[in-house]
Formats: structure tokens, sequence, C-alpha cells
């Protein structure tokens, strides 16, 4: 059994979404980081329904 959804999006403008982000939400799941494994930087929050949306920079 699993423990939900994880949803992953990719961006050209990772930093208008973080503005954005910000701005919705207030506080973020996951602070801006950069992933090892893909050498890009991300972002996470919850949404309303509970689900995990992963934001990530195109490169």
């Amino acid at each position: 059994m699993g423990n939900g959804l994880l949803l992953f999006f990719r961006l050209g403008e990772f930093d208008a979404a973080l503005r954005w982000a910000r701005a919705l939400a207030g506080a973020l799941a996951q602070e801006p980081q950069l992933n090892p494994a893909t050498g890009t930087r991300e972002f996470a929050l919850w949404d309303p329904d509970g689900y995990y949306p992963m934001v990530s920079a195109l490169s």
C-alpha cells in the first residue's frame, strides 16, 4: 500500500514560480534546494487536498 501521490513539475521560470508559491502558500513544505541526483533546484509545498507538488527547474 502506498503513501499517496507525488506530483513533480519542471518549469523554465523557477524563480517566478517560487515567488508565486510563497505569495499563495506562505510556508513551503520543502525550501528550495539542489537535488544532487538531477542537479536542478527544487521546492515542494502541500496543496489543500493533501498532495505534495514538487517544483523543479528545467536545468
